[in-house]
């Protein structure tokens, strides 16, 4: 399976994970300070795209910037610390949007997935080439722009399931 098939897989899992969810429990804010499962979906959502959109600027650029050592050392830390049990602030580039998110980000995130998933310019046979600047870690090739992606979404989903355990989420 390749890294754009176990990503896609992972997604559906947090998707098949919320369908259903009452307005309530869609909304259901365990503090102040904690996003709803809407804000997630919307912020996973907001990524992916960006990512994505990096992906394709730079398979269209005439020159390849090639991966280093210090990117590879880079990218492996930033997957790492999102297998980490830790919060962390979203960078500057992810901000939430200042209405509530309904029901509809799970739509439109699944429609997003198969506009993209349909392009001929998401290649990964470039391996050395770099497709992707994390804010925060820098430059990352095809497989670390997606395995940044998956470790991202497997944070965000075991934030879903926190939310859903809160003693005071809606049965």
């Amino acid at each position: 399976m390749n890294q754009i098939e176990k990503y896609i897989r992972a997604s559906n899992r947090l998707i098949d994970e919320v369908n259903g969810l009452s307005d309530e429990q869609f909304l259901f804010k365990p503090s102040e300070n904690e996003w709803y499962i809407g804000q997630v979906l919307h912020h996973l959502q907001k990524v992916e795209m960006g990512v994505v959109n990096q992906i394709i600027h730079y398979n269209s650029k005439p020159d390849k910037m090639k991966m280093k050592f210090k990117n590879h050392y880079r990218t492996m830390l930033l997957i790492l610390a999102l297998y980490l049990p830790k919060k962390y602030k979203a960078p500057v580039a992810a901000i939430l949007p200042e209405d509530d998110v309904d029901k509809n980000v799970i739509l439109q995130w699944e429609n997003q997935q198969k506009q993209w998933l349909s392009r001929d310019d998401l290649k990964s046979e470039f391996k050395n080439q770099i497709v992707f600047k994390h804010p925060i870690a820098g430059y990352t090739n095809f497989s670390g722009a997606f395995a940044f992606l998956l470790a991202h979404l497997n944070h965000h989903l075991i934030q879903v399931n926190a939310i859903k355990m809160n003693k005071n989420y809606p049965k």
